[in-house]
């Protein structure tokens, strides 16, 4: 299996970027503007696609840790994995008030 994990840091950092930029644009399309039900649908199966993507990098790094080689750790991808399914979780259901209720304190540090 040379060629997954020689292309592992490459895809990497392109997924890091998919996330960058999503996050831009959720940014400007869903939190600052009042989305359209087209936009929510589409904001929805990004998120879905992300996370399936995040899904499959972690399983691969923890073939062939290649983090280093982009500047990163495995808790970073694995963090940002937890983080997106935290904004699914929080936009589109399924999240429990006590996990709620975390994220409000760790990211506004009151509740």
């Amino acid at each position: 299996m040379e060629g997954p994990q020689r292309n592992l840091p490459f895809i990497l950092v392109a997924w890091f970027n998919e996330v960058a930029l999503f996050n831009q644009v959720e940014s400007d399309q869903i939190i600052v503007a009042t989305p359209t039900s087209e936009v929510q649908q589409a904001h929805k199966h990004i998120l879905a696609m992300l996370i399936w993507q995040g899904e499959g990098l972690v399983a691969l790094l923890r073939e062939h840790d290649v983090t280093a080689q982009a500047g990163l750790t495995l808790a970073d991808v694995e963090a940002t994995l937890e983080e997106l399914y935290d904004r699914q979780r929080v936009r589109y259901g399924g999240m429990t008030e006590e996990r709620r209720a975390q994220i409000l304190d760790a990211v506004f540090g009151a509740l």
